[in-house]
């Protein structure tokens, strides 16, 4: 895999992650965001695919 400069990226200032409770240690604060998070975490549900060992197959 090509290596790449990850010095110069800047990213879009959109949204944000704030802290939650002790429920959900973390919120994330744009609506558009947020639902495509979870409409991400659905999927590897129903694939049976934990969040954490999803890959480019998943995708």
């Amino acid at each position: 895999m090509a290596q790449r400069d990850l010095v110069g990226i800047e990213l879009p200032m959109w949204g944000r992650v704030v802290a939650g409770d002790d429920y959900v240690p973390w919120l994330v604060v744009d609506h558009g965001y947020a639902y495509d998070l979870l409409r991400w975490w659905r999927c590897l549900y129903v694939v049976e695919v934990a969040w954490s060992r999803a890959s480019m197959d998943e995708v």
